[in-house]
């Protein structure tokens, strides 16, 4: 499905496609939410496969609304702000919160000492695996909608979906290779500034912003790579026009977070690095000290007690 709208269609407010937009998502919220319920019972507290499956649920998910906002290019923002506003609040909750395979990338360069490498990578492969079937579940969920004549809205608005080509992408719906590929590194560092400096409350709220003006203002948002490869994995394109999609919108914002992470985050000059690992070795010092000190009272308690015995 054609997913740039023209900025130029976003000019009537359809209220009726508006109702059965946020019908459609509200249910795939309700599914999806009973399906990670249903494997959090089942996941234990270092269990990798069910928060993978999570993952893959939780971006299959988020992109299946995307896909549903094809029905909204005949409306204004207000309507595709009120479904992304549905969509990201939706799963970011306590339980859930955005997958962002950006953390994934963190924890594997930089925290793999902690979490180690198999649980991140594993979520990515949960990430990448939704993102590749939302088209495929989208088009059977459509399916389904259509044959509802019992609900005549819902069914004519997934028909007409259904008859449009699924992909009419060509390399003019997008800016130049070089263009885009550093504005999604500078989109990407300074979402990542935003998102790291506010409480994480008001993460859905931004992406909600970002999604709905992005796609006035540009058209192809970019900036997530599940959303782009979303997309992507249903397109027929030309060699060259694929890489530099690829590069753009998949690499380009891995490149630009990554960096800001090392920037922002991390010691990166050699005083630095010096008094952090000083400061480790002192950590390390005071616990080896206090653990000490609790055997020596510890022996003496017990010498005190022999000697009343």
């Amino acid at each position: 499905m054609d997913s740039i709208p023209n900025p130029n269609m976003l000019n009537s407010f359809d209220f009726d496609a508006l109702k059965v937009a946020t019908l459609y998502v509200t249910c795939v919220f309700i599914v999806c939410e009973v399906l990670k319920y249903g494997l959090t019972q089942c996941k234990g507290p270092n269990s990798i496969f069910p928060e993978a499956l999570i993952q893959l649920i939780t971006t299959l998910q988020i992109c299946i609304g995307f896909y549903e906002q094809s029905i909204l290019k005949s409306t204004d923002y207000i309507s595709i702000f009120v479904i992304n506003a549905i969509s990201f609040f939706s799963v970011h909750n306590i339980k859930w919160r955005i997958a962002s395979p950006f953390t994934q990338f963190e924890d594997i360069i930089f925290n793999r000492k902690k979490t180690g490498v198999l649980g991140p990578i594993c979520n990515l492969a949960g990430q990448f695996v939704g993102a590749f079937l939302a088209a495929g579940m989208t088009i059977i969920s459509w399916e389904v909608l259509s044959q509802q004549t019992w609900i005549t809205h819902i069914a004519t608005m997934h028909s007409e979906l259904l008859e449009r080509p699924w992909c009419s992408w060509n390399s003019n719906d997008f800016p130049n290779f070089l263009f885009a590929f550093v504005s999604q590194i500078v989109i990407a560092v300074s979402m990542r500034m935003i998102l790291t400096k506010l409480d994480t409350k008001f993460t859905p709220a931004i992406y909600t912003f970002y999604y709905t003006f992005a796609r006035i203002l540009i058209g192809f948002p970019g900036f997530d790579i599940m959303y782009s490869f979303s997309h992507l994995a249903v397109c027929s394109l030309k060699a060259d026009e694929i890489l530099g999609l690829f590069l753009s919108y998949m690499v380009a914002p891995v490149v630009g977070w990554l960096c800001c992470r090392f920037l922002m985050d991390s010691p990166i000059t050699a005083s630095q690095l010096k008094k952090e690992k000083k400061r480790e070795r002192q950590e390390r010092e005071a616990e080896l000290l206090a653990e000490k000190t609790e055997q020596e009272a510890r022996r003496k308690a017990g010498k005190q007690g022999k000697k009343r015995d």
